[in-house]
């Protein structure tokens, strides 16, 4: 299986067991209802190989569970939430895979997972490569971070902060950033 379009859910299940999915602009799959279980697979995309949105409404949840596979974003958080308002409760479940996020873009840095919205973030497992910012940042929910998950990291020249996601707030470069 071969896709360069995003895929958009907006219920039912997903289950992605290999192939490669190349996006050449934003999201590889867009969850704003539904869960998608991925076990395997390619993922290159330039923002966001994951985009996930809850509608808060308790009956069209988002989810997205993750024990596998490459996942590689070129500018901007590999998996990527959204802070307005009406987008939340959203569980996301990584239990390995490996994840590479890049930045190109001036004033931002690149994150593995922005996650500015209510809902669950569980972190049991995988590989964090980044370069030029922040493994997890947290700006909403619940975090549940093992200490098997390993993160890399690489320093980009010049950049010790940077703006995430759609908030203009600069927050600093670190494993797990907390912030507003």
């Amino acid at each position: 299986l071969s896709s360069t379009r995003c895929v958009v859910m907006m219920g039912g299940t997903l289950t992605i067991n290999g192939g490669v999915f190349t996006s050449p602009n934003n999201c590889n799959i867009s969850i704003s209802g539904g869960k998608a279980v991925i076990s395997e697979g390619t993922f290159n995309s330039v923002e966001g190989c994951i985009h996930i949105f809850g509608d808060g409404s308790g009956t069209n949840n988002s989810e997205v569970e993750i024990s596998g596979g490459t996942f590689t974003a070129s500018d901007n958080a590999v998996i990527l939430g959204n802070g307005t308002s009406k987008y939340y409760d959203t569980k996301i479940t990584v239990n390995g895979g490996t994840f590479n996020g890049k930045i190109k873009t001036s004033g931002y840095m690149a994150c593995g997972i922005y996650h500015p919205q209510r809902g669950q973030l569980s972190i049991k497992g995988g590989t964090f490569n980044i370069e030029g910012g922040s493994g997890i940042v947290l700006r909403g929910g619940k975090l549940d971070l093992s200490e098997s998950v390993v993160f890399n990291f690489t320093k980009k020249e010049g950049l010790t902060e940077g703006w995430v996601g759609d908030k203009k707030t600069k927050l600093p470069v670190g494993k797990v950033v907390i912030a507003d």
